[in-house]
Order: C-alpha cells, then sequence, then structure tokens
C-alpha cells in the first residue's frame, strides 16, 4: 500500500482539480487526491507511452475541448453523481491518445492485479473516456466493479 504522500510523475496538479480549488488552494489542492489514484495515473502513462489528458484548462485542450471536471470535483459543482468518487479524490476521467478506453478497459478487466492496475476497484463501461476511481470496494472477492453512467 502507499504511503500517504506520492508525488506524480507526468501530470501537474492543475491536472487534477478544478480551476475554482486551484485558485484557492494552489499546488496543496493535491491534498485532495488519493495516493492511489494519482500512483494509477503515472503508471497508465508508462505503460501506454502516450499522452494522456485529465484536465487541461491550464495546459491545452483536448479535441477542441478544455477539460476542468475530469478530476477532483468540489461539492460546489453542478454537475455528477452528489457523492461521486470524483467529490471524494478517488477518481480520474483519462483521455489516453491513440489507445481507445475500451482497449484500456479490457486491458484492466484481463490484469486487474498488476502492478499498472492494482487500486483500481471500479471503471465505468461503455464511454469514450477511461474512468477509473479507487473506491473502498472487495475487489478480492467481486473484482472490478463495473459501472454504467
Amino acid at each position: 500500500m502507499l504511503g500517504c504522500i506520492y508525488v506524480p510523475k507526468y501530470f501537474s496538479v492543475q491536472e487534477y482539480v478544478d480551476p475554482r480549488t486551484y485558485a484557492k488552494f494552489g499546488d496543496s489542492s493535491i491534498m485532495f487526491m488519493d495516493p492511489r489514484i494519482l500512483y494509477t495515473a503515472d503508471r497508465i502513462r508508462e505503460r501506454y507511452g502516450k499522452p494522456v489528458y485529465i484536465n487541461t484548462y491550464s495546459i491545452s485542450n483536448y479535441k477542441g475541448k478544455v477539460l476542468r471536471h475530469c478530476g477532483f470535483r468540489p461539492i460546489t459543482y453542478a454537475n455528477g453523481a452528489d457523492w461521486s468518487e470524483h467529490r471524494h479524490g478517488r477518481a480520474l476521467d483519462l483521455h489516453v491518445v491513440g489507445v481507445s478506453a475500451e482497449q484500456i478497459r479490457k486491458d484492466i478487466l484481463a490484469d486487474p492485479w498488476h502492478e499498472d492496475f492494482k487500486y483500481i476497484t471500479c471503471i465505468e463501461g461503455k464511454v469514450n473516456w477511461l474512468h477509473i476511481d479507487c473506491r473502498s470496494y472487495d475487489k478480492k472477492k467481486y473484482g472490478i466493479l463495473v459501472v454504467y453512467p
């Protein structure tokens, strides 16, 4: 298990949190993110060797869109589920360039205990982004939970 701190290798704090949270807390906003999800994002970036986008408001756009709420979502954010794992810093919506979300979901489900995926307990199915989260869920007993938004 990871300790309380994980320093991301490939992503800035702004890529993990929304603009309002970053404006208020700056780089300290990383405190809202679970270290397991930070670690997993880095592992996915390394595994596929492709650019991975989360929030892009501070760096660029992704396919003509500026992404603002693909990581941490504060309670003030009006969209999404009230009890979403995003609101607890345990979920990310990743956009991996050149690799379909469906292919990565297949890879995760085929080998859920691989070092790259070991903290993932839930994924969303049938969406064109890769939602991963590390909610408290008995993965050993039930396998990875697949939800449909």
